[in-house]
């Protein structure tokens, strides 16, 4: 960052603190520095950046914010710096009352000249949001006993979402639905691989039998010749039957010719087709071997089917296999668009990413078991720069959780990015709060 840059934006010049919980008043000159504010524990830390940074965001507005026993208080801060190519300075004052316990608040411009209609809005807009919490963010991803909190990471998503362009998020969450209909499809489409698969696997067919029946054979032919060859049986038999009655019969019919000289023609006549179809010499025909033939074909043909949908199961396990491929392919697709949208919005930490479920970086989780807590610092800290980029403040209470390193380590960023710190830290040996300000 060139030193042109790093001077840019605005940075508390002055505060000004009057009845405001524990403080009776108090005057800091800032001058833009970064500060620590060290005292033990219950003495005020806490109240003195409430003071200092209730004027530019009503989230530290506490419930109580005048002391005990007096009507009135305020906070009034100015700042001032360079932005948007112009030296600009601001008055914002909360003043706090019975009438008004959330604060009034009153901006002024350079001049003393009051900026009204929608002041908070007009604040925001000049100086964006200060509230971001470091090291609350890091600690988002987990819950108090150390596991994955999603609910955390939902946050730290939203707060990434909203230092991105709103097109890139569009796009995000396009790509992001994609891949979830994509996964779910291919999910799908394996289970029905694996049943075909498994419809191959149960197969008892050896190669050689797909072989064999791998065409069906047609029963036409031969049900029409088994039909054709009962009737020819049933002549047979009938004729049979008919000789071996004859003689007695005809003899009957002698005796009775007058009575039955009709039933004797008819006789007669049947006695003349019997022997014209006798005279041909037919032969009983085997049915049953006939029947045996039909129930192979049958048989042939039940394997046939089976063989069939075997194929058939193949056919489909390779069309789903290569649908799966084409959308595991699509999957990687989607995330090397993921990585050009996120190159693309310009990012404020390189390699930071996202989805609908989690944070990485550099392709890691985004916590204290994969990153190490320098590195959850830093980026942290380039994110609360992301979302200040007028107001170049950034605050962080709990300070005398980080080691010395990690302590010099934000202040070396602050200093090179421009940015002016308010650490909030306890002061083990007691006394008075102290306000440690971090020379240029």
């Amino acid at each position: 960052m060139s030193e042109e840059t790093k001077d840019q934006g605005l940075r508390i010049l002055q505060a000004e603190i009057k009845n405001f919980k524990n403080i009776d008043y108090r005057e800091v000159e800032f001058n833009g520095r970064s500060v620590i504010i060290a005292a033990s524990n219950q003495s005020g830390k806490s109240n003195f950046i409430q003071a200092v940074c209730s004027p530019i965001n009503a989230n530290y507005i506490p419930l109580e914010p005048i002391k005990q026993g007096e009507e009135r208080g305020h906070a009034i801060i100015t700042i001032g710096g360079e932005l948007h190519g112009e030296d600009v300075e601001y008055k914002v004052a909360t003043y706090f009352s019975q009438e008004h316990k959330r604060g009034r608040l009153v901006l002024e411009d350079k001049d003393g000249s009051p900026i009204k209609g929608g002041e908070r809005g007009i604040l925001n807009d000049i100086i964006g949001d200060i509230s971001f919490d470091i090291l609350n963010f890091v600690r988002l991803a987990k819950t108090p006993t150390g596991k994955l909190s999603k609910d955390g990471v939902r946050q730290q998503i939203e707060v990434l979402k909203s230092i991105m362009p709103s097109e890139a998020i569009k796009s995000l969450y396009a790509l992001d639905q994609e891949k979830e209909k994509v996964y779910n499809d291919r999910t799908n489409c394996n289970r029905e691989a694996k049943h075909w698969q498994g419809m191959i696997d149960r197969s008892t067919f050896s190669q050689e039998e797909i072989e064999k029946y791998s065409t069906k054979l047609e029963v036409k032919d031969l049900t029409e010749k088994i039909a054709k060859a009962g009737k020819t049986n049933e002549n047979i038999e009938k004729s049979n039957e008919f000789l071996s009655t004859y003689d007695a019969k005809l003899k009957t019919l002698k005796i009775e010719l007058e009575e039955a000289q009709k039933d004797l023609d008819k006789h007669l006549a049947q006695k003349a087709k019997v022997d014209t179809f006798l005279e041909i010499g037919p032969k009983k025909i085997d049915i049953n071997s006939l029947n045996n033939d039909l129930q192979n074909i049958s048989d042939h043909n039940d394997n046939f089917s089976k063989v069939k949908a075997l194929d058939d199961s193949k056919k489909s396990l390779d069309m789903e296999t290569k649908r799966s491929e084409k959308m595991t392919e699509r999957l990687k697709q989607i995330d090397q668009e993921k990585k050009e949208v996120f190159a693309n919005a310009q990012m404020p930490v390189k390699g930071l990413t996202f989805d609908e479920e989690k944070v990485l970086y550099k392709g890691l989780p985004l916590s204290e078991d994969q990153l190490s807590t320098a590195q959850l610092i830093g980026i942290g800290v380039k994110i609360g720069m992301a979302l200040n980029p007028n107001l170049r403040l950034l605050v962080i209470k709990d300070g005398s959780l980080l080691d010395n390193k990690t302590m010099a380590f934000i202040l070396k960023i602050c200093e090179e990015k421009g940015y002016q710190l308010l650490i909030e830290c306890v002061k083990h040996e007691g006394g008075e709060m102290e306000l440690k300000f971090i020379e240029k």
